[in-house]
């Protein structure tokens, strides 16, 4: 079943690891303040911006601007993230009342002259991410202090340009690593990866060196930096000993002083960067990974509901049919917590019981389905009666239309007749064939191989043709799945057919728990720590000596 948050955290981990493992790169989703915002403002916006984000400081808005990010960053949005909530909605009504709710509490603050910058911009809903810092808070109220008027102008009709002309869209504006956007009525401010001017620092080394695309680009070109810087300290000394007058003196000094300004500036974006870069890489990791975990939850959950459905599809053990004149045993363990295997019990009349062992091809839930409609098709034949070879043709046309080509369900099929103790079977493919235990130790364990026919849901047209046997009291019937026979231990060998005569030769006397148990404990013990790779089952049906 396709989970789109599934897809969307693997498509997360996919993007964080995009080239393999020692190269973890991040794709820019918004460009940076400096380079979207500067394009926007021209020289003269980029100087308007900066005086109002200095004169911001002297009004009132700026306190209330300082205590609502205050709060937000520090209180209200880190009980958001704990409790997996990607945005927060505030109400803000016309008298400066902040609403919203924290941690399950509704509380609201008042904030008067944020109340009246939100009247003006007929501004009544803010939509902002859980990752938000105060910062970021603060340089977006100041943007929308410092453009006021001509969004306030855009309400009544004016048409907008520049950085409010991009606010007033739905892609917004980038700024302070936010993407934000002023439309109907509602400010959203999302959290934005922006990329600087710094971004690109280890890209430039790469054609020089094509076995290196991450950090170690860096330490290999270390060493010959710091050769060019040694040697661009040698300058002044060279310039001082050949041309040594006051100016020039004067000249190389404030040259030192200018290039060591800037190389500190460099030096400390660079670190900046790399640090906002692993911050973004682990946000997004772990964001990623609890997707995952959330739904590998949900997955063992429905899964642990699904294997508890279908062990209730299976007879109980301790209310068997016919238990007075026949002794039944059963062991089912599969691979996964649901599996394909199968069996079911259902007594036809006084005299006679219908057992049904069933081995679907695949693992987990897909064949897990296919036992269920195996189940209903059997529960449907006990009840309308009929013979066995046209119940086997009608559940075979049934997986022929309802599953997929390539699966199939291999079926053995039975009725006993007590008083006679005749067996009547057919055998749809399933292997190991199941084994009939004399009670008498000098009759042979022998293996049902007649009444062959091939798995179900391959051919709608399969004919089948019954085979029978006689049980005589004390004899044994036992149904096993290749999980148990096949099983293989951490050398690759399997268990096989010739283990499995032995061991039945052994307990051939056992009570039918006894017997199982012997199984069960004599394979998990050939297999030792090897992973169980297919379904374990087994089916037992003993004629009691006294009947």
């Amino acid at each position: 079943m396709f989970d789109p948050r599934l897809a969307q955290a693997r498509a997360q981990l996919r993007g964080i690891f995009a080239h393999g493992e020692g190269d973890i790169r991040m794709e820019p989703s918004a460009g940076s303040l400096r380079s979207e915002l500067s394009a926007c403002l021209g020289w003269g916006g980029s100087f308007r911006h900066a005086l109002a984000t200095w004169f911001v400081r002297l009004c009132p808005l700026w306190r209330e601007a300082r205590q609502l990010a205050h709060h937000l960053a520090w209180e209200v949005l880190p009980r958001a993230r704990e409790r997996g909530v990607d945005n927060l909605v505030l109400e803000v009504a016309a008298d400066g009342t902040v609403r919203f709710e924290a941690a399950g509490e509704a509380m609201q603050r008042r904030y008067a002259h944020i109340g009246k910058l939100a009247c003006l911009l007929d501004l009544f809903r803010i939509d902002l991410s859980s990752r938000l810092e105060a910062e970021q808070i603060r340089q977006v109220l100041t943007l929308l202090w410092t453009y006021r008027r001509e969004l306030h102008e855009a309400q009544h009709g004016a048409v907008p340009h520049g950085v409010p002309g991009r606010l007033l869209t739905e892609s917004g504006v980038s700024v302070a690593c936010t993407r934000t956007s002023l439309r109907a009525g509602t400010l959203k401010i999302d959290y934005s990866y922006s990329a600087t001017r710094f971004s690109h620092a280890v890209p430039l080394f790469d054609p020089h060196h094509p076995k290196f695309r991450d950090h170690r680009v860096l330490f290999r070109a270390a060493p010959r930096f710091a050769l060019l810087a040694g040697l661009v300290a040698l300058i002044p000394y060279i310039i001082t000993k050949f041309f040594g007058t006051g100016w020039v003196l004067a000249s190389v000094a404030v040259l030192g002083a200018a290039t060591l300004t800037v190389l500190t500036h460099v030096f400390f974006m660079i670190v900046g960067r790399v640090e906002y870069d692993n911050e973004e890489k682990a946000h997004r990791l772990a964001r990623a990974n609890q997707d995952l975990q959330r739904h590998t939850m949900r997955t063992q959950e429905d899964l642990a509901r699904a294997r508890s459905v279908q062990e209730r599809l299976l007879p109980d053990m301790t209310d068997m049919t016919m238990s007075g004149r026949l002794d039944w045993g059963g062991l089912f363990k599969p691979q996964a917590e649901v599996g394909g295997d199968y069996f079911d019990l259902a007594q036809l009349d006084e005299d006679r019981v219908a057992i049904l062992f069933c081995d679907v091809s695949g693992h987990g839930m897909a064949a897990a389905l296919m036992t269920v409609i195996v189940k209903t098709a059997f529960a449907a034949w006990v009840d309308d009666g009929g013979d066995m070879p046209g119940f086997l043709g009608r559940l075979n046309r049934h997986l022929c239309q309802l599953t997929p080509q390539e699966d199939y369900a291999a079926i053995f099929l039975a009725v006993y007749h007590v008083p006679s103790g005749e067996l009547t079977y057919l055998n749809c493919g399933h292997h190991p064939e199941p084994w009939v235990i004399p009670a008498s130790r000098q009759a042979p364990i022998r293996a049902l191989s007649s009444a062959r026919a091939t798995v179900l849901g391959f051919d709608p047209d399969l004919t089948f043709q019954p085979g029978r046997c006689r049980l005589l009291p004390g004899d044994t019937l036992l149904f096993l799945t290749d999980g148990l026979t096949e099983a293989r231990n951490l050398r690759g060998e399997i268990f096989g057919s010739e283990q499995m005569d032995e061991l039945l030769e052994r307990n051939r006397t056992a009570e039918i728990p006894d017997l199982l148990a012997a199984i069960d404990r004599e394979v998990a013990c050939f297999a030792h720590q090897a992973p169980q790779t297919d379904d374990r089952t087994a089916l037992a049906m003993r004629v009691c000596t006294v009947q």
